[in-house]
């Protein structure tokens, strides 16, 4: 069996290396601001990792993932996860190395410094998602737990300068030893902020939409590039959009003041989205795991479907094009945030209300269900999609069930019972029975053309 870069086995060796301090400062931040965002999980393969390394030490002895393992009691797979969120919000770089002529391998986990709070609470990426994550409320006082007052009135500087303290030494006493190529010195702090891998924004066809008198090679800076990738990628904007933000943010004409920008897009985004701010939703990994796997079936290609798209691209396509309401986005996010549904596990969700009710996404109807799916335990885009053809199959036999009910009794107990079907839906709450075999595989011919009726659809973009 091959491995990825990515994979680790539990014979792999590794070792810590921390260049850094890591302070008490720092470990609130780490479990204060970032272990929101990326789950208890990480934040102890953190600092099991940093209690690896001895006191005065920046290096730690090798070791294999087995007693990491072990240590953690986890599985492989979950470290790998935690891994992951560690290094793409800035807290870890992984190396790899061969070794024993690629036999063996071995990784380096290099860790950081989390951001100051002020940096992460500053921070137009991860200030915005911790905010949404935690509420306004909460946002507002883990703010203050890292805040002093501000001294009023007025006050004079009586700190002494460096030459007030200290002779000025001779030319020939600043001579230094040179510096080893070979040893890294450790630094009072070593921080990343997050990367976003690739441009949710491409730079050359943003610049086509701007206008002539905009001095592209001296407004856009690098500085102001990372900060339009920050922006685009939280708030899903386009280059047309983007390059209309960028114009009146201008100061002048040579300056791009970008608070002015983040400012723009923020009211832009509120009165095209309502007041719902954007979430930070974790990607699934099983898409990643298994995109290299062609389908077998139509069945597995709808499972592909539902595990690479995101569930507002969904309600997109499910809404022919048109804007998704925020009601709609709080009740898709919900199932990912509240529910704990992998977002593969909402879209099968979302796709089979809104399939069987009119396109509409009932709120107690998403809610029920969703009820339902968390009680069964459903983790797979597998589980769901059986579960959800059980369902559909109960609530027709319910309504045939009705319908011949209706047609034997006379008007007035047909109303009436009509009134208490209403109340009480059996196919919420019939069990289901078994069939003969002629209708199993009757059925199951019905199932197997309406996927491949859905995809279909999928494939001319989701409409109807």
């Amino acid at each position: 069996m091959s491995w990825t870069w990515s994979e680790v086995r539990p014979v792999d060796g590794y070792r810590v290396r921390m260049m850094g301090p890591f302070s008490e400062m720092d470990q609130k931040a780490l479990v204060l601001l970032y272990q929101p965002l990326i789950g208890a999980l990480a934040v102890n393969v953190y600092l099991t990792l940093y209690y690896r390394l001895e006191r005065d030490t920046y290096m730690c002895q090798g070791s294999t993932h087995r007693e990491l393992m072990v240590t953690l009691g986890e599985q492989m797979h979950l470290i790998l996860e935690a891994r992951k969120k560690l290094e793409a919000i800035g807290l870890l770089t992984t190396l790899m190395q061969h070794q024993n002529d690629g036999e063996d391998r071995m990784f380096v986990y290099d860790l950081k410094t989390p951001l100051s709070a002020k940096e992460f609470l500053e921070d137009p990426l991860l200030g915005v998602f911790l905010q949404n994550r935690i509420g306004r409320n909460r946002f507002k006082e883990v703010r203050r737990r890292f805040s002093t007052s501000k001294l009023t009135g007025e006050w004079e500087d009586k700190t002494v300068a460096f030459n007030d303290v200290f002779q000025a030494i001779k030319d020939s006493e600043l001579q230094q030893d040179p510096v080893d190529e070979h040893v890294d010195t450790a630094t009072s702090r070593q921080t990343e902020q997050p990367v976003i891998a690739g441009e949710p924004l491409d730079p050359v066809t943003l610049k086509t939409f701007l206008p002539p008198f905009f001095l592209q090679e001296k407004l856009l800076t690098n500085e102001v590039l990372v900060v339009v990738q920050q922006l685009a990628f939280i708030y899903k904007i386009d280059e047309k959009t983007m390059s209309r933000f960028l114009v009146e943010a201008m100061v002048g004409d040579d300056t791009i003041d970008t608070e002015r920008l983040r400012l723009k897009v923020k009211d832009w985004y509120r009165t095209t989205h309502g007041q719902t701010p954007p979430k930070l939703g974790m990607r699934t990994s099983k898409a990643s795991q298994d995109s290299s796997k062609q389908p077998v079936s139509e069945d597995d290609k709808m499972v592909q479907y539902y595990e690479r798209i995101s569930p507002l691209d969904l309600l997109t396509s499910l809404s022919d094009g048109a804007s998704v309401s925020p009601a709609d986005l709080r009740l898709a996010e919900s199932l990912v945030h509240d529910y704990q549904f992998s977002p593969g596990v909402a879209n099968t969700l979302i796709d089979y209300v809104m399939r069987t009710n009119d396109k509409k996404l009932d709120a107690a109807l998403v809610q029920k269900i969703a009820g339902h799916w968390s009680r069964k335990r459903i983790k797979t885009v597998e589980e769901a999609m059986r579960l959800a053809k059980q369902e559909y199959k109960n609530r027709k036999d319910a309504k045939h069930k009705q319908t011949n009910a209706q047609k034997a009794a006379p008007r007035k107990a047909r109303n009436q019972g009509s009134n208490r079907q209403d109340k009480l839906p059996k196919w919420l709450t019939e069990e289901p029975k078994e069939t003969s075999e002629d209708t199993k595989k009757k059925k199951t011919k019905e199932d197997r053309q309406a996927f491949e009726s859905l995809l279909e659809q999928y494939q001319r973009g989701g409409g109807e």
